[in-house]
């Protein structure tokens, strides 16, 4: 592979990782009642980290030819994002009871762990391979 994808991989394994360690902080301050996750500075890391995620991800598609709606795991792995960024939403703003949040997060990181076997397996029934063996 080139150069170029070589690094727009690392920076987008490097943003995945730091999207899903934030978002499991962001609900631990959640659970211990602090308002940091709220406050402007907080959601704009999640936003800048998210757009280079975002366009880093793009950038490797196009190189490698793949392209949502064509290819079955990158569809899958984009329709899994949206549900998890809706699962975050409900867990960290739009929820008001604590079960429900926690019901969210714990949801979404879930959907998070399957978007991360889909990318590796390049496969979106990837778990079934694993459950087979």
């Amino acid at each position: 592979m080139s150069d170029v994808f070589s690094l727009l991989k690392i920076i987008h394994i490097s943003t995945v990782v730091f999207t899903g360690s934030y978002f499991f902080i962001r609900g631990l301050a959640l659970i211990n009642h602090q308002q940091w996750y709220k406050e402007i500075r907080a959601r704009k890391v999640s936003r800048y980290n998210d757009t280079t995620l975002l366009l880093s991800g793009m950038g490797m598609a196009a190189l490698m030819e793949q392209y949502p709606f064509i290819d079955a795991w990158l569809t899958a792995k984009i329709l899994l994002i949206v549900i998890y960024i809706i699962l975050g939403m409900l867990a960290l703003y739009w929820l008001q009871s604590w079960k429900q949040k926690i019901l969210a997060g714990l949801a979404a990181l879930l959907v998070y762990g399957y978007i991360v076997g889909i990318a590796l397996s390049k496969n979106p029934v990837w778990i079934q391979a694993v459950y087979k063996n």
